[in-house]
């Protein structure tokens, strides 16, 4: 249905590591998500299992937030995906990354409520990359902890 350059819907310092290109299909049509596996209809096809699906990304969604802080019965104004995160964090009473996308949802919260608890920021994040080795002593923890439990 439609397909956009990465400069046309990102921006920033990791712009060289965004998708060249991002495609919109249209409602009726599937991009299967095994495609290393027998694909059972074409590539970009009618989709037979359409009502049978059990997930997948539309380009609306909901957002719903609730809880102390927050107006009551309100209706947010449209905002993107991006602004999820930073919102979560203020929520949270962490700091938000400086470099991070979006923006803190100051019209969801009540009155007074950004007075009294402003919006701290910290230093931009660091991206890792495609470093190996970043994260592998976490890695490492994480497989440990599941093999404990009896997952691995």
């Amino acid at each position: 249905r439609e397909v956009w350059r990465k400069e046309e819907l990102y921006n920033g310092d990791y712009l060289d590591i965004a998708p060249d290109l991002t495609l919109r299909i249209d409602d009726d049509y599937e991009v299967p998500h095994n495609m290393g596996d027998s694909v059972r209809w074409p590539l970009f096809g009618p989709d037979p299992m359409r009502e049978r699906r059990s997930g997948g990304h539309e380009q609306q969604g909901i957002f719903i937030i609730s809880g102390k802080g927050i107006k009551k019965g309100g209706k947010v104004k449209e905002e993107g995906i991006q602004s999820i995160a930073p919102t979560a964090l203020f929520l949270l009473g962490l700091p938000v990354p400086k470099d991070m996308d979006g923006r803190v949802m100051e019209q969801a919260m009540e009155e007074g409520i950004l007075e009294s608890w402003p919006v701290r920021y910290s230093e931009p994040s660091r991206y890792e990359g495609n470093n190996p080795s970043a994260g592998y002593e976490d890695e490492k923890l994480v497989e440990e902890q599941l093999r404990a439990l009896g997952y691995i």
